[in-house]
């Protein structure tokens, strides 16, 4: 687990977010099909998951991002969004740094996914 706490200040000496020409690799698209195609011969359920983001942005229009969401929609692999929730955002303490949850966060968030599976019905209460 990650310990320490991001603080507001601290996010002014990282850097927040690269400007960048997004560029999809065909590599890892076919690795990303593969995968859901191996874990569906393999009777396992895959589940995506995108963890929070300390500070929220705007993903409409992210090449990679809605990418992901095509192959799971395609792969029928549940999605899950969490990037912008608010229950994280501008949370300093539950952060180790700019996009990574601190042990405090991770648990917090464990325990909302775990409830969000569990309400949804992606998974039995008891299942592995």
């Amino acid at each position: 687990p990650l310990y320490g706490k991001v603080t507001k200040e601290s996010l002014n000496s990282m850097t927040i977010f690269k400007e960048h020409t997004e560029k999809i690799e065909g590599d890892f698209v076919w690795a990303l099909k593969e995968l859901i195609k191996t874990a569906k011969s393999n009777d396992v359920k895959l589940i995506f998951v995108t963890s929070p983001n300390v500070l929220e942005k705007d993903l409409k229009g992210n090449k990679s991002f809605e990418k992901i969401k095509q192959i799971a929609k395609e792969g029928e692999v549940l999605f899950i969004d969490y990037y912008n929730d608010k229950r994280f955002m501008n949370q300093y303490d539950l952060y180790h740094d700019i996009s990574h949850l601190n042990d405090d966060g991770a648990r917090l968030f464990t325990k909302i996914l775990s409830n969000d599976l569990l309400d949804s019905n992606a998974i039995k209460k008891g299942s592995n």
